[in-house]
Order: structure tokens, then C-alpha cells, then sequence
């Protein structure tokens, strides 16, 4: 989606790395000057301590904008506050915590990533260029990125499958994870699809991956890599019993649902993108497929022409994809 129109947001979340002073340091630069450019009303931050107007404006000569702005930063909650725009200074892991924070809003706002991590796949732009970033985001030269997100649905049911009740929904940016946990044993699970038999698997667990999520966790485990816009969910295994299981990728409108099978009593653990939420109990079953709902990354015209050559580089210079041996 291209955009010829001016953009402007009001009630912006920030999202950083609470623990790095350099994050910190940046997330009060940005507050600053999009405090200077846009009609701000409220900054949504996880720690109001870190920044807020005494340390955003600590001159004596930003003494008036230090008053102007007093009650401009607050704490942010994803069940009474609506932000437009999500700002993220960080890495991947700072982008999936940020997605995480919406959990209970049906469709977040637009997220814009600035790189101060380790890898990078998700923060597209240099901290070091942000006002500039800004500057083009105003005058409306960006396009949305629209990037899948895995929906799942934790259900109990008694001795008919088909009664079953609502326990709790997820939403993950890279993966919905099933896995053993603490527990040294083998986990066996079995799969639907569409709520007929697909498979019996043993296993140290199933990683259920989109294809932003294809360059990670599913990726170690022998999982496909996927451009983000295909509109599949990878099915890979952690370490099956079987060596004829191979990945699979689902399209888009294909439910999957997942029980604990045979006669094993371990209770699997469900991690969604890196955070533990619950666990698989035998009177469980979890639906997952591709959400029809997306995330949107802004993509600024200026510095990033060419998207699907961003993401090439990526696999090529990052990953090392098929990379010559070293002698």
C-alpha cells in the first residue's frame, strides 16, 4: 500500500530496551524531536521513569518545554490505551515484545523500527538517521509492509472433542511453540487438520512458524525459509522420533489443532514468540492457523527502494545462505 498522504500520529507507543543506556539515550532523542514535529498528546512508554520531560528537555533553556510537556509521557497498557503508532528502538527481540504488548487489541497500529540490536531482520531503519525518517514518514513516502501473524485458541474439552469451551487466544509475529519443557521425557502430539487426522508425532516439540518467523527457531530446526509474503504456516518438528518427518507449510485458511496423544501424562509447554503463556493439558486442544489480521511495518520509500532485495541481502549477508566453504 502506497501512501501520497501526510502522515501524522498523536499517541505514539515507544517501546525500547529498558536495560541498555544507549536505548534509553535514543528513546528520549526520538521523544524530542517528534515533541518538536508532530501534534503529540500523549507518549505511551513502559517506564515513565526512564523518560518522561525532566530528562527529555534538561536544559535550563528547555525549561518551558519541560513544563509544556509534563504530563505528555505515560505508562502504557494494552487494555485501556490506543496508540496510532508503535516506535520500536531495538532488535527483532524488542519487535516481537512490542506485538506481545498488544496482545489483547484486535489489530495494533503501524510499527517503525529503528536497529539497535543484534540481528535485525524486523528493524528496518539506522538509529542514527531518525530524524530523516521522520522528516519522509511526515510527507507520506512509505508503503506497508504487511507481515502474517499466527492466531491460536486454547480450548478444554471433556469426553466429546466436539464440546469444547474457550479457555484463551494468542496472537504470535514468528512462531507458536508446543515443546517439553523441564521435563526430560519425549512428548507425543497429535495433529488435525481442518479437525481431520493429519499425523502422531514424537518429539521434543512442534514449532508452528509464519513466514516472518521462518528465519528463526523453525529455521534451526530444519525448517524452510519463506519471503515474507507468502501466506503459509510452517509445521516443523524439534527433534522427531521419526526421520521421515519433514516440514510442512499450510496455506492460509487451513486450521490446525493439537492435542496431547497416547498415554503420556507430561504437560506440554506453549511459548508464543519467546514467552511462556500456559501449558497443554491432557483435557486441552489448540487451534492454530495464519491470522486474517496483519501487522503493518512502514516502509519509507527513501530508504528502502527495493524491499524484496533488503530481504535477499538479509538471507545472504546475515544468514550466510549458501555460503561457500571456508578453507
Amino acid at each position: 500500500m502506497n501512501s501520497n498522504l501526510k502522515f501524522s500520529f498523536s499517541k505514539p507507543f515507544l517501546v525500547y530496551r529498558t536495560e541498555s543506556e544507549n536505548s534509553i539515550i535514543q528513546a528520549r532523542n526520538i521523544s524530542k524531536y517528534i515533541l518538536s514535529k508532530f501534534p503529540i498528546e500523549t507518549i505511551y512508554i513502559e517506564k515513565p521513569s526512564e523518560v518522561n520531560s525532566d530528562l527529555v528537555f534538561d536544559t535550563e533553556d528547555e525549561k518551558i518545554l519541560r513544563e509544556k510537556h509534563k504530563n505528555v509521557f505515560q505508562s502504557f497498557s494494552p487494555e485501556t490505551e490506543k496508540s496510532d503508532l508503535c516506535i520500536i528502538i531495538g532488535g527483532d527481540g524488542t519487535c516481537l515484545w512490542a506485538n506481545y504488548c498488544y496482545r489483547k487489541n484486535k489489530q495494533p497500529p503501524p510499527f517503525i523500527t529503528f536497529h539497535l540490536g543484534f540481528l535485525g531482520y524486523l528493524a528496518i531503519y539506522d538509529i542514527n538517521n531518525y530524524k530523516e525518517v521522520f522528516d519522509e514518514l511526515e510527507k507520506g513516502n512509505f508503503l506497508y509492509e504487511k507481515r502474517n501473524l499466527i492466531s491460536s485458541e486454547l480450548f478444554k474439552y471433556d469426553d466429546n472433542i466436539s464440546n469444547k469451551k474457550k479457555i484463551d487466544n494468542y496472537v504470535a509475529l514468528n512462531e507458536m511453540l508446543i515443546q517439553r519443557g523441564s521435563s526430560s521425557k519425549r512428548i507425543c502430539l497429535n495433529i488435525f487438520m481442518d479437525n481431520e487426522p493429519l499425523t502422531e508425532v514424537f518429539c521434543d516439540g512442534l514449532i508452528f512458524s509464519s513466514p516472518t518467523g521462518s528465519t528463526a527457531y523453525s529455521l534451526s530446526a530444519g525448517g524452510p525459509l519463506l519471503h515474507y509474503e507468502v501466506e503459509g504456516l510452517t509445521v516443523s518438528s524439534i527433534c522427531p522420533f521419526s526421520l521421515s518427518f519433514r516440514a510442512i507449510v499450510i496455506p492460509k485458511g487451513v486450521k490446525l489443532s493439537v492435542r496431547v496423544g497416547g498415554k503420556y501424562n507430561n504437560n506440554p509447554v506453549i511459548v508464543n514468540d519467546g514467552k511462556i503463556i500456559g501449558y497443554l493439558n491432557k483435557e486441552n486442544i489448540i487451534d492454530i492457523q495464519l491470522s486474517d489480521e496483519k501487522l503493518n511495518f512502514i516502509v519509507l520509500n527513501k530508504f528502502v527502494p527495493n524491499r524484496n532485495v533488503l530481504w535477499k541481502d538479509k538471507i545472504v549477508q546475515s544468514l550466510g545462505w549458501n555460503s561457500a566453504f571456508k578453507h
